[in-house]
């Protein structure tokens, strides 16, 4: 059986992230043949981020449901394929990329695929780490509904079949909760074309940028956009950091400041990942 192998860098910032999405466009490109297989070439010589996860799991999802075979190679004992996962997937959602659970420096994960807000998955990711956070008020409910919401957008915007993938880790060694949202549907800005005829001529990096604007993004009709927002801003308050990639546009928070940008590579879809410091334990 031929092989076509892609590379996929894992993501720790926004260059290796379009360095990623990069492999993913290949990926979906390609169409093989009865005989021949994707081989996925991992680079990442150290833990697999939560974004990574959640890209790679969405590709899975994607590639099963297009019943193309795929297999991935390096560093054996830093990743698994499974085809069940207790904590929120079930098997027939299967394969997925998991990170080992043998290191050392982290505490508490999460994985979940989800096809809309699903309380029983929002409700397992915020008791999980919600009482690692603290400086704001009503800090559990505030989680509750921006993580809410984000799945939401998934199932509500962005018309992606295998619904969207949601992994969280918190670094103990570092007092990092870092977690990412995906889905490789169409993407913010296209999804903000169809609903307002305004937006038809600007480009991804404007339309992007007005997508966390609070009301800009939210269906009229049923629901007042408030995902992206609320989450920018308890990114700046708690000095986190945020960053989300959706067609050719990245927008970036940081405690002080926040802004779009063009870039050439892509995205087929949507991530969103978010780094917010915890108060420490496991």
């Amino acid at each position: 059986m031929s092989r076509r192998t892609i590379h996929l860098r894992n993501i720790h910032d926004v260059d290796s992230m379009i360095e990623c999405a990069s492999g993913v466009v290949d990926a979906l490109a390609y169409v093989l043949s009865s005989d021949e297989t994707i081989l996925f070439d991992i680079d990442a010589p150290e833990d697999l981020s939560p974004a990574f996860l959640a890209v790679t799991n969405c590709l899975a999802a994607r590639l099963r449901s297009q019943n193309v075979s795929f297999d991935t190679r390096r560093s054996p004992g830093m990743m698994s394929i499974m085809d069940n996962i207790r904590v929120g997937l079930t098997g027939q959602h299967g394969p997925r990329i998991i990170q080992s659970s043998e290191d050392p420096g982290s505490g508490r994960v999460f994985y979940a695929r989800f096809q809309n807000a699903e309380s029983e998955r929002i409700q397992g990711f915020v008791d999980s780490f919600s009482p690692l956070l603290a400086g704001l008020p009503n800090l559990y409910e505030e989680m509750e509904s921006t993580l809410a919401e984000l799945m939401d957008n998934v199932f509500a915007h962005s018309e992606s079949q295998e619904g969207g993938y949601l992994a969280g880790r918190h670094y103990a060694d570092q007092n990092l909760l870092r977690f990412a949202v995906c889905d490789l549907g169409i993407s913010i800005p296209r999804h903000l074309r169809k609903m307002e005829p305004t937006y038809v001529n600007k480009p991804d990096v404007e339309v992007l940028a007005d997508a966390f604007v609070l009301g800009v993004s939210g269906d009229k009709t049923v629901r007042f956009g408030s995902g992206l927002p609320t989450v920018s801003d308890m990114t700046a308050q708690l000095g986190g950091h945020l960053f989300a990639y959706s067609g050719s546009a990245v927008y970036e928070v940081r405690a002080a400041s926040s802004g779009s940008r063009a870039v050439q590579q892509r995205f087929p879809g949507t991530l969103i990942s978010i780094e917010w410091p915890t108060t420490g334990g496991e």
